[in-house]
Order: C-alpha cells, then sequence, then structure tokens
C-alpha cells in the first residue's frame, strides 16, 4: 500500500522537476521533496509500527527506482533538497 501512493506521490512531485533538468541534457540535479510527503509516510509508517525515518523511506524509493541520491538536506521550510543523479 505505501509503496504504490509514494511512487504516486513521487512522480507527481519529483518527476516534473526531473524532466525539467533531463531537457537540459544533464543528467543529474537537484530536486525538492515536500514536507507534505514524508508527513504522510510518518502518519502511515505510526499505523504499521515501523521505526523506518521518513526521508530515508523516500530516498530508498527513488534509490530502488535506479536514482543516485547524494546531499539531501531539509531547507527551512521542512522540504528535502536532494541530488539525483541517473545514468
Amino acid at each position: 500500500m505505501l509503496p504504490a501512493w509514494l511512487s504516486k506521490e513521487l512522480q507527481t512531485h519529483v518527476e516534473p522537476q526531473l524532466m525539467q533538468i533531463s531537457e537540459t541534457g544533464a543528467a543529474g540535479g537537484m530536486v525538492l521533496i515536500p514536507m507534505s510527503t514524508f508527513n504522510d509516510i510518518a502518519s502511515f509508517s505510526a499505523k504499521v509500527r515501523s521505526d523506518r525515518v521518513p526521508s530515508k523511506v523516500a530516498l530508498d524509493a527513488l534509490r530502488s527506482d535506479g536514482y543516485k541520491t547524494s546531499g539531501e538536506h531539509t531547507n527551512s521550510s521542512g522540504t528535502m533538497e536532494v541530488h539525483l543523479k541517473w545514468d
């Protein structure tokens, strides 16, 4: 249930950013993941008693899609900035 929802959530928020980056010919770039995504993961995780940190869940999902992640940090608005690279 979470993997399907998270895949759709990341597709909604991250895919448009990836499209913009790829249109420049780059093989990677900085994307933003909204705080609402992490809040929803935390809510789901509490229901299933998972101890995984929401940011790790999101980053693992991106990695499982073949992206390499680095430089992740949360800005003052709670949005995570993460550098994604692909082949």
